[in-house]
C-alpha cells in the first residue's frame, strides 16, 4: 500500500494491491431414511488478486469527501468492481450531515450461513448450491446528527440514519416452498432492505445518562417456485425494535445502577403447509434487564437479572413429539426460549494498584 498527501493536507490518496486465498472444505450428509443423502463434499477454492485506490479531499474542517474503488479477479466468479464514496459536511457546529454509497460482494456459504436449518427434518436440495453466483448489492444512505444545547453546557445528541440495500444477486434459501424441504437458488427478481433509525443520548445530570433508540426495518425478498416469482417480507425479521437504557453512577462510580428495556416488533412466521398455518406473525413483546454494581479499589461485586418478566416463546419446536419424522422444525425462533435469569459475580484486581 502506498499513501501520499500534498503539503496543504487537502488532498490525499492511497493505492495498493492485495491477494486473498480461501479454501473452504464442507461435507454434508443426511441419514434420515426419507431424506437419505450420501456424504457430499461442498468445497470451494477462491484466489483473488486485486488493486485498489482511494482519494480524500478535505476543505477546512467543514467538508470531507472520500472516493475509492477496487478491481479484483476472483478465480471462481471472474472480475469484480467495487466503487464507493463517503461525504461529510458540517452544516454548523451543532449539525453534521453524512452520506455514503457503495457496492459490495460476498461469496455465499449457504449451509454455514443458515446452520439453523439443520435443526429440522427437512431435505436439502444441494444441486442448486453448485450454481449459486456471488452475492452483490448496492448500499446507500445518510446520517444527520444534531447536538442540541440544553443547560449547564450539556447537549442532547440526536442521530437520524437511513440506509437502503438493493441486491443484484442473492443466494436464496427457500424453506417455504414446502414444509419438508429447503431449496437453494439465485435471486430471480428483487430483494431489498430499508433501515431507518433514530438515536438519542443525554446526560441529564452528573452520573445520570439516558440512551434511547428506535429502528424500523423493511426487508423483502423474492421467492420462486419454478414457474412464478412473488415478493414477500423476509421471515423472522423484526419490523421494528426499540431500546431504552437508564444508567446512574454515584461519585467515583462507587455504585452503578443500570436498567435496560428492549421492545421487539412483530416478524412474519414462515408458512409451513398446515403445521402453523394459523400463525401469521410473532407478537410484540418487551424484555427487561437490570444490574447493580458496587465498585471498590480492589473488587467489584454485581447483581443482575435478564428477561425480568420471564417472557418466552410458547411451543418453539414444531412437531416436537416426532423429532425424526417429517414436519419437525426447531429453527423458527423469534423470541426468548429461556425465562428469567438472575446472576451475581465479582471482578478482582490482582497485583499492585495505582
Amino acid at each position: 500500500m502506498f499513501s501520499s498527501q500534498s503539503d496543504n493536507l487537502a488532498n490525499k490518496y492511497t493505492v495498493g494491491g492485495s491477494f486473498t486465498y480461501d479454501n473452504f472444505k464442507t461435507q454434508y450428509q443426511d441419514l434420515l431414511p426419507f431424506n437419505l443423502v450420501p456424504l457430499t463434499p461442498l468445497n470451494r477454492t477462491e484466489a483473488v488478486p486485486g488493486l485498489f485506490g482511494e482519494y480524500t479531499y478535505s476543505h477546512h474542517e467543514n467538508f470531507t469527501l472520500v472516493v475509492g474503488a477496487r478491481a479484483d479477479y476472483n478465480s471462481k466468479y471472474g472480475w469484480l468492481y467495487t466503487p464507493r464514496a463517503n461525504a461529510k459536511y458540517n452544516i454548523s457546529d451543532n449539525i453534521i450531515l453524512r452520506g455514503s454509497v457503495g457496492k459490495g460482494y460476498r461469496a455465499p456459504n449457504v449451509i454455514v450461513d443458515n446452520i439453523g436449518i439443520l435443526a429440522s427434518s427437512r431435505k436439502l436440495y444441494l444441486d442448486g448450491i453448485a450454481g449459486l453466483n456471488i452475492e452483490s448489492a448496492w448500499n446507500y444512505g445518510g446520517n444527520l446528527t444534531f447536538y442540541i444545547p440544553i443547560w449547564d453546557k450539556r447537549k442532547v445528541t440526536l442521530s437520524l440514519d437511513y440506509f437502503h440495500t438493493e441486491f443484484q444477486n442473492q443466494a436464496i434459501v427457500d424453506f417455504e416452498r414446502n414444509s419438508n424441504s429447503v431449496y437453494f437458488y439465485n435471486l430471480k427478481r428483487r430483494s431489498f432492505a430499508d433501515a431507518l433509525q433514530a438515536d438519542l443520548s443525554v446526560t441529564l445530570c452528573t452520573g445520570f445518562d439516558i440512551f434511547a433508540a428506535f429502528r424500523y426495518n423493511k426487508t423483502q425478498i423474492t421467492y420462486s417456485d419454478g414457474t412464478q416469482q412473488y415478493l414477500v417480507e423476509k421471515p423472522l425479521t423484526s419490523r421494528y425494535r426499540g431500546v431504552l437504557n437508564l444508567s446512574y453512577a454515584t461519585k467515583f462510580k462507587k455504585w452503578v445502577f443500570d436498567f435496560t428495556t428492549q421492545l421487539n416488533g412483530p416478524s412474519r412466521i414462515p408458512w409451513l403447509n398446515g403445521y402453523n398455518s394459523e400463525i401469521k406473525e410473532s407478537p410484540v413483546f418487551p424484555i427487561f434487564f437490570a444490574q447493580v454494581t458496587r465498585n471498590t479499589k480492589r473488587i467489584d461485586v454485581y447483581l443482575g437479572a435478564e428477561n425480568i418478566l420471564g417472557y418466552t416463546q410458547k411451543n418453539p419446536i414444531i412437531n416436537a413429539t416426532n423429532p425424526f419424522g417429517q414436519g419437525f422444525e426447531s429453527s423458527f425462533i423469534w423470541g426468548p426460549i429461556l425465562g428469567r435469569k438472575v446472576y451475581v459475580g465479582a471482578r478482582i484486581r490482582i497485583g499492585k494498584l495505582k
